[in-house]
Parts: structure tokens; C-alpha cells; sequence
């Protein structure tokens, strides 16, 4: 009986408990700073390559990282780029633009972040294509000022 309750388990649950998920995401900067990588924070997850420590104005870095094979197929992924100047004269020190990857068993969540000017610029960091249940996610990361 166990053996078929161990058959039947992976069965049914068998792709996340041995496939592990990959994430390719881009950042792009779609702006005319340059900006430092001041936080690049794997918490889970097989690092392939992480962004670029300076990202010069409309180029694009990107990194990539992979689950556990077997078992904790989760990926946690935290990464900031703070403007080497400052775009807004509420700042002496401009703060940084932070983002986060996260996969967790066939679910994706990607956040960014804005930081807003008292002249009503904005600096943001935004996403889109945080998807993909099995294989390979491949969000798209922008930072722009408005």
C-alpha cells in the first residue's frame, strides 16, 4: 500500500518535486543615468549569472537562476540600482530602485518599486512577462523616469 501511495504521489506531483524552474529576466534602462547595482541578494535558488554591477543608459543587463532539482523548487532574488546622480533635488543621496524575483512550486511574483519627485517626476522600476508555470520565466525588468 505504501509503495502505491508513493507511485500515486508522484504521479500527481511528480514535475515539482524533481523539475527544477529556471528565470532568464532582463533590466533595461530606458533612461539617460547610469546606475550601480548596490543589492544583488540570492536568499534561494542555483545562481547562472547575475546583472551588471553598472548599467549604462539604454543597454540592458540581465540575470538568470535556477531551483533545487529535487525538492524546494524555489527561487528568491533581490536586486536594487541606485542613479550614480541625482535626478531630483528632494534627494541629496538619490535611493535606489529595488526589485524581486521570487518562484515558489509554479507560482511567479516580480515586484518593482518608484520613487517619486516633489516636481512630479518619477523614477520606476516596472515589470511585465512575470509568468511561465514549468521551464523557464523570463520577466522583462524597466527603469524609467517620467
Amino acid at each position: 500500500m505504501k509503495v502505491s501511495v508513493l507511485v500515486l504521489m508522484l504521479a500527481l506531483f511528480g514535475a515539482s518535486v524533481v523539475v527544477s524552474h529556471d528565470v532568464i529576466a532582463f533590466i533595461v534602462n530606458d533612461s539617460q543615468y547610469y546606475y550601480d547595482l548596490s543589492t544583488s541578494r540570492v536568499e534561494k535558488g542555483s545562481v547562472n549569472n547575475l546583472p551588471a554591477i553598472r548599467l549604462e543608459p539604454f543597454t540592458y543587463t540581465n540575470f538568470s537562476l535556477t531551483s533545487p532539482f529535487v525538492g524546494i523548487d524555489v527561487i528568491k532574488y533581490t536586486f536594487a540600482y541606485t542613479p550614480e546622480t541625482s535626478w531630483c533635488s528632494d534627494f541629496t543621496d538619490p535611493p535606489a530602485l529595488e526589485g524581486y524575483y521570487e518562484y515558489s512550486f509554479g507560482s511567479n511574483t516580480c515586484t518593482g518599486s518608484t520613487i517619486a519627485c516633489s516636481d512630479n517626476r518619477t523614477m520606476e522600476l516596472t515589470y511585465n512577462e512575470c509568468n511561465g508555470f514549468w521551464g523557464t520565466t523570463q520577466p522583462t525588468y524597466t527603469i524609467a523616469v517620467q
